[in-house]
């Protein structure tokens, strides 16, 4: 008979089992690996553009200092002004939008594109107010609802 515990099993899933794990969309995936390599992208990101946006800075700063001796020099500044930390945001931006998608390609490697419709198929035995009941009523959480109430 088949042991249905839930406790380690001493040996290994045979191949034809995790081919049909695989087949279902239930593959082991590590959300700290695809972390972990967004963390280190946005980080060497960050370190190789630094030295332009600071730059950029400069610039925008030095746009200030601007002499202001004539008719329409304050408004246009402004549009310049304008002009330039939007150009500035777009450009530390941009870079930061790909950080997602290398996470999620990332994430792809360990187990590889899997689709699979089993995980959108809704499980009516889920939504069975009994089986609801019947745990509820386990010993488990009967104690666990007394050292609560106490």
């Amino acid at each position: 008979m088949a042991d249905t515990s839930t406790e380690d099993k001493s040996e290994k899933a045979s191949a034809q089992k995790l081919r049909k794990a695989r087949e279902q969309g239930q593959t082991a995936r590590s959300r700290d690996w695809a972390t972990a390599l967004g963390l280190l992208v946005s980080l060497k990101l960050l370190l190789l553009l630094m030295p332009g946006y600071l730059a950029d800075f400069r610039a925008l700063f030095g746009i200030g200092f601007a002499a202001l001796d004539g008719d329409g020099t304050l408004d246009n500044l402004w549009s310049i002004a304008f002009t330039t930390t939007m150009l500035l945001l777009a450009k530390m931006l941009a870079p930061l939008f790909a950080v997602p998608l290398i996470v999620s390609i990332g994430s792809l490697v360990p187990g590889g594109w899997v689709l699979s419709g089993e995980n959108l198929k809704p499980k009516l035995d889920r939504l069975n107010p009994l089986s609801y009941a019947q745990r509820l009523t386990q010993p488990k959480h009967l104690v666990e609802l007394a050292s609560t109430v106490v």
